[in-house]
C-alpha cells in the first residue's frame, strides 16, 4: 500500500494498491455463490468474532451500476481503515477524516460517475449484508513494468490493463479464504468483462504473507519500484487534512502479474498457463 513517485498526488486510496491484510488466507474455495439483492444500505463493517463468521456464509459479488449509485460507501471506507489502520489513529477525529476521504474517493473510483466498464468494485457479505471484505479492478494505462506513462514515448508503449487494487478483508474475517475469493472474481471482470489474458498489482515488498498469497495464486514479479506509504501521523493535532495526519515512509512495491488467463469451462473459475 504505497504510492509511487511518479504520482505523489494521487489520492489516497490510490495508493493503497492491493496489498493483501497480513492474515488473509491462502486457500482456494469453491465458486461463489451469488448472494441476495439485499439492501445495500445494511452494509457495515464486520464487528463479529471470527467464530460467527462461516465460510459457506460468505458471498462474493461485483457491484452493478444501479447499485453502485445508490450505494453510500460509508461503509466499505469503514471497514477498509479498520483492516489497513485499525489502532493506528491518534484520535476519533483523525479516525473519521480518514473514512471520509477514503469513502470519497471509493466513489470517484467505482461510482456511476466513472466512464462505462472503466472499473468494477466487488465486495464480499455475509448473509445478513455485513461488509467482510472489498476490492477494486480498474484499466488503467502501464508500461510493461507497471509505471504509469510519464511522457509520449511511454505512453506510445503503454496498454490498458486490468489492474486490480483496494484489497481489504476485516480483521474479523480473516482466515477465511476471503482474500483468494476476491481475487479470483477481479480475474473474471477481466477476462469475462474485458476480454483480457492478464491481472496486476502492487503489494509492499516488506509484506511477506501477502507476497505469499498471491504467489499461491499465480503471481509473479516483474519489476519493484520505488513508493512511499502512509503513516497515521501522531502528536499534535492540526486541522485535519490527509498531508498533516499522515507521513510518508518509503518503501519498495513489487509489481506482479498474472497472465494468461482464461475461463475454465467446467467450473466457469478464472485460470491461468501459469506452473503454479
Amino acid at each position: 500500500m504505497a504510492r509511487a513517485h511518479c504520482a505523489r498526488a494521487a489520492p489516497l486510496v490510490a495508493l493503497l494498491l492491493s496489498a493483501a491484510p497480513p492474515a488473509s488466507s491462502t486457500s482456494h474455495p469453491r465458486a461463489p455463490r451469488v448472494a441476495p439483492r439485499a439492501p445495500l444500505a445494511r452494509f457495515s463493517p464486520a464487528r463479529a468474532s471470527l467464530s460467527a463468521v462461516r465460510p459457506s456464509a460468505v458471498h462474493v459479488r461485483e457491484l452493478d451500476d444501479a447499485s453502485v449509485e445508490r450505494m453510500s460507501f460509508e461503509g466499505v471506507a469503514s471497514m477498509f481503515v479498520d483492516a489497513w489502520f485499525g489502532g493506528q489513529t491518534s484520535s476519533d477525529a483523525q479516525l473519521r477524516q480518514l473514512v471520509d476521504e477514503i469513502g470519497d474517493d471509493l466513489r470517484r473510483r467505482y461510482s456511476f460517475e466513472r466512464p462505462a466498464d472503466a472499473s468494477r468494485l466487488i465486495v464480499a457479505v455475509d448473509d445478513a449484508g455485513v461488509l467482510l471484505g472489498c476490492a477494486g479492478i480498474e484499466l488503467l494505462s502501464m508500461t510493461i513494468d507497471g509505471r504509469q506513462p510519464s511522457s509520449w514515448s511511454e505512453r506510445l508503449r503503454a496498454t490498458l490493463r486490468p489492474h486490480m487494487s483496494n484489497l481489504a478483508v476485516a480483521p474479523s474475517a480473516r482466515r477465511l479464504g476471503i482474500a483468494s475469493r476476491l481475487v479470483r472474481a477481479c480475474e473474471r471482470v477481466a477476462v469475462r468483462e474485458w476480454a483480457c489474458v492478464e491481472q496486476t498489482l502492487f503489494v509492499d515488498t516488506q509484506n511477506d504473507a501477502a507476497m505469499a498469497l498471491y504467489a499461491a495464486l499465480g503471481y509473479e514479479v516483474v519489476s519493484a519500484l520505488r513508493a512511499d506509504k502512509p503513516v497515521p501521523r501522531r502528536g499534535q493535532q492540526r486541522r485535519l487534512e490527509l498531508g498533516c495526519a499522515f507521513a510518508w515512509v518509503p518503501t519498495t512495491n513489487a509489481f506482479l502479474v498474472k497472465s494468461g488467463l482464461r475461463i475454465d469451462g467446467r467450473d466457469g473459475e478464472p485460470t491461468s498457463d501459469s506452473k503454479r
